[in-house]
């Protein structure tokens, strides 16, 4: 489903739902001071693994910060549901650099591990969050950080997201964001071929013993259609779908024995006839 990210102009699809708790404006837990573009997700865990530390919970415990302590991030997650405290076009308090760019630059996210908690669901659901909004935003997956990354050379470096790196999943977090950014191309059956010139023999002719209209004319579809690799609704998708009006070419007009009519369109994938209005009309002939 859509949801809506406080800080982000367009609704983003996520898996689980996402909860906007936003916080007061306080200096040292929501300070208001605008996040540096482009900048980078960060990524971390919340280091607590008692029952109960889900991403709900997190959302309450920003709201205890006593002043003078700067704690704070855009987004805590669990299994199940996301959590929102401070819009992300705003700073958090979370890389450990100060003003360096992990908090003025950084969309911040922690990843509750509180026992009993399915792990790979709620990495799954980081990774839908930070993929979507990284997105969005047209943030490449190279900005996609760790808290490691942001405090190098202090005596107290944050070894964070600490489980991900210690089971080296750090990687496949990081691809699995960049295929949400840029999904891969589909791939698609190669469709059987026919034993015909496709478009330029024209007239009646026997395919695998079924008559056939082979030519080559125009059709209009009436509503989105799956192509095939064969004249079968089991078949395997052969090609995009075509959308309703979306103009299509066609090269062959065959009805199958249980009497569903296919076309074939000059690529060698078929189509349900009755979902397209041809620019010609066909007359069977009896098999």
């Amino acid at each position: 489903m859509l949801y809506s990210v406080a800080g982000l102009t367009q609704q983003i699809e996520l898996p689980v739902p996402l909860i906007q708790d936003l916080l007061p404006i306080r200096p040292n837990v929501r300070s208001g001071i605008p996040r540096q573009r482009p900048g980078y997700w960060i990524q971390h865990e919340t280091g607590n693994p008692r029952a109960g530390a889900d991403a709900q919970m997190h959302s309450r415990f920003l709201k205890t910060i006593p002043d003078g302590t700067y704690v704070s991030f855009h987004f805590a997650v669990d299994d199940g549901v996301i959590y929102q405290m401070v819009p992300i076009d705003e700073i958090t308090w979370q890389a450990a650099d100060g003003s360096g760019p992990g908090n003025y630059s950084g969309i911040s996210c922690e990843l509750c591990i509180n026992a009993g908690i399915d792990t790979a669901k709620a990495r799954k659901n980081a990774e839908a969050l930070a993929g979507g909004i990284m997105r969005a935003l047209g943030m490449s997956a190279d900005r996609c950080k760790r808290h490691w990354d942001f405090n190098a050379g202090t005596l107290d470096r944050h070894h964070c997201p600490d489980q991900m790196m210690n089971d080296n999943y750090w990687p496949t977090f990081v691809s699995k964001v960049a295929q949400i950014i840029t999904p891969p191309a589909p791939t698609y059956a190669v469709p059987v071929g026919v034993p015909w010139r496709l478009g330029v023999d024209v007239g009646w002719q026997a395919l695998n013993g079924i008559d056939t209209y082979t030519g080559r004319w125009g059709a209009t579809a009436l509503r989105t259609l799956t192509p095939r690799a064969f004249a079968s609704d089991e078949a395997p998708q052969s090609g995009d779908k075509v959308p309703k009006d979306a103009r299509v070419v066609i090269v062959g007009d065959l009805k199958q024995a249980d009497g569903v009519g296919w076309a074939i369109r000059d690529d060698g994938s078929r189509i349900r006839a009755s979902g397209l209005r041809y620019d010609i009309t066909i007359k069977k002939r009896s098999l």
